[in-house]
């Protein structure tokens, strides 16, 4: 457990660097060693969003809500993942979520107001 922090930390760098694989491979190692550690999870779901693998992304803020089911963060990033693959209605639910958790959620409320134009539209 004493190394999952810096296994973290160490995948910041290579994401950073634009390598991906070799900082999700880093987060996982935190994982691992503590598989309560939140902020490795989020890091593997934004790297998996950066390299547009949604499902995999959405796979890993899931892990989270089960987690910490009052972090409106993960809705937040749940939604991207969700509207990047044109789901919508999935995705206004999660921006929901995450106003519901944090009412001044203003990057929530944002994404939401532009789902509903999309939603709108369609």
């Amino acid at each position: 457990m004493r190394y999952a922090g810096a296994h973290n930390n160490l995948g910041i760098v290579y994401e950073r660097t634009g390598k991906y694989g070799a900082a999700v491979n880093q987060y996982q190692l935190a994982i691992d060693l503590n598989p309560n550690l939140v902020s490795a999870r989020m890091n593997i779901g934004n790297t998996r969003i950066k390299q547009g693998k949604f499902k995999e992304a959405i796979e890993s803020y899931r892990q989270i809500q089960k987690l910490r089911p009052d972090f409106a963060l993960t809705s937040y990033n749940l939604g991207i993942a969700y509207f990047k693959q044109n789901q919508w209605a999935k995705a206004e639910k999660e921006w929901m979520r995450a106003l519901e958790l944090k009412p001044d959620f203003s990057e929530a409320r944002s994404k939401l107001n532009d789902v509903r134009e999309k939603i709108k539209l369609k």
